[in-house]
């Protein structure tokens, strides 16, 4: 096949997937009771542009396209972070797609994540605390390793960077501890006496809660 005929079937395959993401889009639009497309063609244009992209945690190559399940779990999530949080529906589609990818590939709940960046920052990807910078509030000098990798710290005021290093630092924890409330512990740090893991579990019930009620709705 030479370089035209496949930049055609290329573009075909494209279309033909977009289309079916936005089926899948108008599918669920009622059954999820989302108020704006918006969220749909937001989450739909990341899956088409490749961000979203689920890397299979046993192999780093694999990279399959979302299932009906998936997709449908991604537009309620992403509805939630906008009515809740007041999220743009940019920013929130970038959120769980990212959260969701990143999730998968180190096998933590997507809730789980999530849970961390509404305690950490309110879903503000340029939050900044002393040395804790973006969504997941990424320690810049205890991490300077990770950080160095992704080109410095101003790097972390982008979600899908942020989220890919706090994601990768609470799994190592998750590793360390065994269990999510002993990674959390970590997570805040060690030294800190609080509340901070019983406040996250409690954030990640409120969005397993709020997801399955939408969905069964």
């Amino acid at each position: 096949m030479n370089s035209k005929n496949l930049n055609a079937h290329s573009q075909i395959t494209t279309l033909v997937f977009y289309s079916i993401i936005t089926l899948l889009g108008m599918l669920f639009y009622d059954k999820l009771m989302i108020g704006s497309s918006k969220v749909i063609h937001a989450v739909s244009g990341l899956i088409i542009t490749n961000e979203y992209a689920v890397v299979a945690p046993t192999n780093a190559a694999a990279r399959t396209a979302p299932n009906k399940a998936e997709t449908k779990k991604l537009f309620a999530l992403a509805q939630i972070l906008v009515e809740r949080f007041k999220l743009d529906t940019e920013l929130a589609a970038s959120i769980v797609v990212h959260a969701n990818n990143e999730a998968i590939a180190h096998e933590l709940p997507l809730t789980l994540v999530l849970a961390v960046i509404a305690q950490e920052s309110s879903f503000q990807p340029t939050a900044l605390n002393d040395n804790d910078w973006g969504l997941m509030q990424v320690n810049a000098k205890y991490h300077s390793g990770k950080v160095a990798k992704v080109g410095g710290t101003l790097n972390l005021f982008e979600p899908k960077v942020n989220i890919k290093i706090g994601t990768a630092i609470l799994a190592e924890y998750y590793q360390i501890a065994g269990d999510y409330w002993g990674a959390l512990r970590r997570y805040n740090g060690l030294n800190k006496l609080n509340n901070y893991p019983d406040a996250v579990l409690a954030r990640m019930e409120m969005f397993d809660a709020r997801l399955e009620k939408r969905l069964l709705s």
